[in-house]
């Protein structure tokens, strides 16, 4: 049975992963995108690339 430390190290790294990758392709259109009603795009940036 894993430790909670071993598994928030694994949640860590794969969601590392997923917000790193996609910061190769990201464009500054993509930037301005959001889902409405949020004030913020990082739904979008979730969204888009998985």
């Amino acid at each position: 049975m894993k430790t909670k430390t071993e598994i928030f190290i694994e949640l860590w790294i794969e969601a590392r992963t997923r917000f790193t990758n996609p910061l190769t392709t990201i464009t500054t259109a993509d930037l301005k995108k959001k889902l409405l009603p949020a004030q913020n795009s990082v739904g979008f940036f979730n969204q888009a690339y998985w």
